[in-house]
């Protein structure tokens, strides 16, 4: 057995499959570049949509100088491709203004 058998959210990674095509018009997945080293007294920012909603809803737990970086870049993801990002970079999507939903796998990886 290797490692502590302690997860934390800095010994994961996660892994976002998309199984459609993601764009802007399906909302799609987003990241905000640098975001992982934005922290709250060596805590990670607050969930602050339960459902997990919307990107915007962080906005408001952020400074001036983080809210002036918030720049979401769509991922672009196609179907098949994978994307494995540290849990603490802000990401999500937005609304998905298209008719079919889009289907997706989003899971962590533990990389001890």
């Amino acid at each position: 057995m290797r490692g502590s058998g302690v997860v934390t959210l800095t010994s994961l990674s996660q892994v976002h499959v998309a199984l459609d095509d993601q764009t802007l018009e399906t909302g799609g997945l987003h990241f905000v570049p640098g975001s992982h080293r934005w922290h709250r007294d060596g805590m990670p920012l607050p969930i602050t949509d339960p459902k997990f909603g919307t990107m915007e809803s962080i906005k408001s737990v952020l400074t001036e100088e983080e809210l002036e970086h918030f720049k979401p870049h769509p991922s672009g993801l196609k179907r098949g491709q994978a994307s494995f990002h540290h849990p603490l970079m802000v990401h999500g999507s937005y609304a998905n203004r298209h008719v079919e939903i889009i289907r997706l796998i989003h899971s962590f990886v533990n990389q001890s």
